[in-house]
């Protein structure tokens, strides 16, 4: 079933295991319909993610243009959330910090009225992460008492579209703060 080998991409991506992400996607190639846009935009989701994570720009690019083409065709808000808040990772990744805030900018222009929790905490948690970019210690200390504050109050465990190394980062950060939720 395509939603299941989904999941299990999104556990490989979550533990930053390309070779897994590979053998599921493999996968989920035989089982994509095309008359399906959430299982498409779901797809692209995937190889973007998957291809930010081998720090293929290029492949990813066209993935996440892909990935937020369809869902905002399809009108479905959290799609639209998730593929915002990953290309404002690959922004960050690019060092293009002003972009990554415009994208997340957008995010308060959508209705997420499903998961809303989950994608504004992602939000925080990105906006966390383009300040620790930018070294703006007070900033990202700020963001991420309200990301994890999110978390904690929502019981929201899965930090879909930040890049593992990254997130390890912000959480060491958070420590180092002496932030708790």
């Amino acid at each position: 079933d395509f939603s299941i080998l989904a999941y299990g991409t999104y556990i490989g991506l979550l533990i930053g295991d390309s070779r897994l992400v590979e053998q599921y996607v493999n996968r989920l190639e035989c089982l994509l319909s095309p008359r399906s846009v959430w299982d498409s935009g779901q797809y692209h989701y995937i190889l973007a993610a998957a291809a930010l994570l081998t720090k293929d720009f290029t492949k990813s690019q066209f993935h996440l243009d892909e990935s937020l083409r369809i869902a905002e065709y399809s009108g479905t808000t959290f799609p639209i959330g998730t593929s915002l808040i990953l290309a404002a990772t690959f922004s960050i990744e690019q060092n293009d910090y002003s972009s990554a805030m415009e994208i997340l900018d957008r995010i308060s222009h959508i209705n997420v009225s499903q998961h809303t929790g989950t994608i504004f905490f992602l939000k925080k948690l990105v906006l966390a992460d383009c300040a620790m970019a930018q070294y703006r210690k007070a900033e990202m200390n700020s963001h991420l008492i309200a990301a994890l504050s999110d978390a904690a109050k929502n019981g929201i465990m899965v930090p879909l579209g930040i890049s593992r190394e990254r997130l390890a980062l912000l959480l060491s950060e958070a420590i180092r703060a002496d932030i708790e939720t």
